[in-house]
């Protein structure tokens, strides 16, 4: 279920951009904000709609007692492997998120690209990223974690290490 709702946020993120620049192509920005808006709300309340509640355990006794937030943040900071993994993933995406969300379309529109051509290269992207996670999950199965995250991380840190090699002065 997991992969499927990531699937489909990867594939939302690749469409939303290519529709923005569609509507604010033919109409204006406001409009295209104005749409991204109404299908937000549309997904809200199809969530709302189809989603199961809380379920109702009236009588049944809980298989264990809950266990309280602070208890279980102290338990994970006390596993020094999630702990140097996240810290790892938290760093480079910081970078990469930085790079490619903040600076590249401000980079690339000194170039004189169009916002649509921007626009294209962040869904290409975003497809990518999505077309990337089926065959993740076979891999994962088959490759050790730890090299799996050292290389994921290698390769953003070469993207991130190219884009600053070529980048004009």
């Amino acid at each position: 279920a997991y992969g499927m709702y990531t699937t489909a946020m990867g594939i939302a993120f690749a469409l939303g951009p290519l529709a923005a620049t569609a509507i604010a192509a033919q109409t204006n920005m406001a409009l295209s904000y104005g749409v991204a808006t109404l299908v937000a709300f549309s997904g809200a309340l199809i969530g709302w709609r189809t989603l199961p509640g809380p379920q109702k355990t009236a009588g049944i006794a809980p298989l264990r007692s809950p266990v309280s937030l602070w208890v279980a943040l102290r338990s994970m900071l006390h596993n020094p492997q999630l702990v140097a993994g996240s810290l790892a993933n938290l760093l480079m995406s910081t970078v990469f998120g930085g790079a490619m969300q903040n600076f590249f379309p401000v980079y690339v529109a000194q170039m004189s690209v169009t916002q649509a051509s921007i626009n294209s290269m962040f869904s290409m992207r975003a497809f990518g990223s999505t077309l990337a996670r089926f065959p993740s999950g076979v891999i994962t199965s088959r490759v050790a974690p730890r090299r799996m995250i050292v290389l994921a991380l290698v390769v953003a840190l070469t993207t991130v290490s190219l884009m600053a090699v070529n980048a004009d002065p």
